[in-house]
């Protein structure tokens, strides 16, 4: 994307991945995680509650899997200026009983231990770091799609990746709700990886001796 705005750039641009502090999250994770009521399935936001965010569209697909009949809650762990107007929209919405709000967390992965589905919502992303938080966690996502999302989730299996819009949102839920098995699938094949970050070293390395070799010449 950065290119197509700017080809001239194109010898100049490499891309690392961002390190992650993958033994400190699932130490974390497990720090008093926790323990959602059983019988239902519970799904997960992480982060700020702004419009672009577009967490209103994760309280819409709630209700809109209610309505058919599954049991299902959304926990929002978060804060920000869309506080009011989500919790406004679950009343109107009737299923007030069923969207959690926690606002900001010191630990948020405690929440994602348990949990059944990240939801990734909003309009634009570069690169979340939350998703590949989840997979080191062992928790399957669903995102819509954004400029990253098939490269972290549908190349690295570890979820799946909608249209950009609230009925693609709405019908990937019911159908991954649906299919529970493919669900545990997922959850249990992320949970047997073990994640590192020598792909971004490298390439960061990579990196660093062109600079160097710049330098030296």
């Amino acid at each position: 994307s950065f290119l197509a705005a700017i080809p001239e750039l194109k010898g100049k641009c490499v891309t690392a991945p961002n390190f992650h502090r993958y033994r400190i999250i699932q130490s974390l994770a497990q720090e008093n995680p926790v323990v959602y009521e059983p019988g239902r399935f519970h799904l997960l936001t992480v982060g700020r509650l702004a419009h672009e965010k577009a967490v209103d569209r994760a309280v819409q697909a709630v209700s809109y899997v209610i309505k058919q009949g599954i049991a299902v809650s959304l926990h929002v762990v978060g804060n920000g200026n869309m506080m009011d107007s989500l919790e406004k929209l679950a009343v109107s919405l009737n299923v007030q009983d069923f969207v959690h709000f926690y606002e900001e967390q010191p630990n948020p992965y405690r929440f994602m231990a348990n949990a059944d589905l990240l939801l990734v919502t909003s309009y634009h992303e570069a690169a979340p770091m939350v998703i590949e938080e989840a997979r080191a966690i062992g928790l399957p996502v669903l995102t819509v799609e954004t400029t990253s999302s098939k490269e972290m989730v549908t190349d690295n299996n570890s979820g799946w990746v909608c249209k950009n819009t609230q009925q693609a949102l709405n019908e990937s839920l019911l159908n991954i709700l649906t299919e529970v098995s493919i669900l545990e699938e997922t959850k249990a094949r992320l949970t047997a990886i073990k994640p590192n970050n020598s792909i971004a070293e490298r390439q960061f390395r990579l990196v660093i001796g062109e600079c160097n070799e710049d330098q030296s010449t």
